[in-house]
């Protein structure tokens, strides 16, 4: 797994929790 992946699923999975912060 390159760098840029690890960035690209740590700004999914950040994405992920700010929209179900947003929900609540």
């Amino acid at each position: 797994m390159s760098e840029s992946d690890r960035m690209m699923q740590f700004k999914l999975v950040l994405e992920i929790e700010l929209s179900m912060l947003r929900s609540m």
